[in-house]
């Protein structure tokens, strides 16, 4: 019982980042430090006192040996970088989220564990949606998003707070009822547009798509493919057209938007020839230029967030092909191998989603709560709690 409360409150926690928003609200005192050591010690030592936990599946074996070599490269690569402030954040950020991610995967082995975490993970999704739409009408004159007119919750920042709610949407999937998936999945679309991420749009895309291809929904195979074709095909559509801009309008909340967000779901949604996109733009060419010049073992961890851009690669295969060399950007494949090889449905639709999201983010190694994500679709491989046998 101990290891399913500790993981459904680790999901709770982490996955909403309620932990991050009370601290950075001064609504509480406790850093995101003593959360992490908290969790660590908690967490070890209920894996010390559970037998259950002592016989890893064979795909959490190449997580963990996935983990040692991870740990062995950043600390190399801190020794070759200007070693400044930054660098050695970064390289806390990376090994932090990465140990409570070995500590999750080794809990949500055992089953009722991962019952748990996944009956939170759903809660946690309604909760972060709930929270985006009352970040996006700032009701009650709340809002907590970083970017003005782009709901972001607790996440503060729009961009991890799509990607988290389309990962995360998959694998609280199976715990639902097949009739309640498909408007589970809507809920978490709405919650994803009212970010305004187009990155997060074309993940949740990508996301059900595959869901439809894996048999998650109440139609078979070719039935459910062709349906959510069709849905997405005109959801394209109309937003290529700039009338998804109108619709808001007529429904009075033309005013909630302003140049970026209307922008972003009119017709220069394709265009793409926004600020965002012309800031991408510039420092993926900074970060080429960076991975050329060393492009075996790069310039060491932190180097695109030490240059005089505001922001750094949004692209997690530049970042580490800049940072890491090819070494790095091998170390983010094998990742993506551990996951997709575990075997279940859900862990290969993350694996390609994660993948994808790299196109996107540089963020996929310092949040703790994408990396629990990854402990859950680990885990999952093999389990006897699979589609249909228990629901909420």
């Amino acid at each position: 019982m101990m290891l399913a409360v500790f993981a459904a409150v680790s999901v709770i926690l982490y996955v909403s980042h309620t932990y991050q928003f009370l601290w950075a609200s001064d609504l509480i005192v406790i850093k995101p430090l003593y959360w992490y050591f908290v969790t660590l010690v908690t967490g070890a030592g209920l894996i010390v006192t559970h037998r259950a936990c002592w016989s890893p599946s064979r795909s959490v074996i190449f997580l963990l040996i996935w983990s040692v070599v991870f740990f062995a490269i950043i600390s190399v690569s801190y020794f070759v970088s200007s070693q400044s402030p930054v660098a050695l954040q970064t390289t806390i950020n990376y090994s932090e989220a990465t140990l409570i991610m070995l500590v999750m995967v080794m809990v949500l082995q055992v089953k009722i564990a991962y019952q748990w975490a996944s009956i939170a993970l759903v809660g946690t999704l309604v909760f972060g949606v709930a929270v985006n739409i009352i970040d996006f009408l700032s009701l009650a004159g709340m809002t907590f998003s970083t970017v003005d007119g782009r709901a972001a919750g607790f996440y503060e920042n729009p961009n991890i707070a799509g990607k988290i709610l389309v990962v995360g949407m998959v694998l609280a999937l199976p715990v639902l009822k097949s009739s309640l998936r498909f408007l589970f999945c809507i809920a978490v679309g709405l919650g994803v547009v009212l970010t305004f991420s187009r990155s997060s749009m074309l993940m949740w895309a990508l996301a059900v798509i595959t869901l439809s291809w894996f048999e998650f929904f109440v139609l078979r195979r070719l039935q459910s493919v062709l349906t959510m074709f069709l849905v997405l095909f005109g959801l394209t559509l109309t937003l290529a057209a700039g009338q998804w801009l109108g619709a808001l309008e007529k429904v009075g909340l033309g005013a909630q938007l302003n140049d970026n967000t209307q922008a972003r779901i009119g017709g220069s949604f394709t265009a793409q020839d926004d600020l965002s996109s012309r800031e991408r733009t510039l420092v993926a060419e900074k970060g080429m230029r960076l991975f050329l010049r060393a492009p075996i073992f790069g310039h060491g961890i932190g180097a695109t967030r030490e240059w005089s851009t505001r922001a750094s690669t949004h692209n997690m295969y530049l970042l580490l092909g800049a940072e890491q060399g090819i070494v790095g950007i091998f170390l983010f494949l094998a990742l993506l191998w551990v996951v997709w090889r575990s075997g279940s449905r859900e862990a290969k639709i993350v694996a390609g989603l994660y993948a994808a999201s790299g196109m996107f983010t540089h963020n996929n190694f310092d949040q703790p709560a994408i990396q629990i994500l990854i402990a859950m679709a680990v885990a999952n491989a093999g389990r006897e709690f699979r589609m249909g046998q228990s629901h909420v």
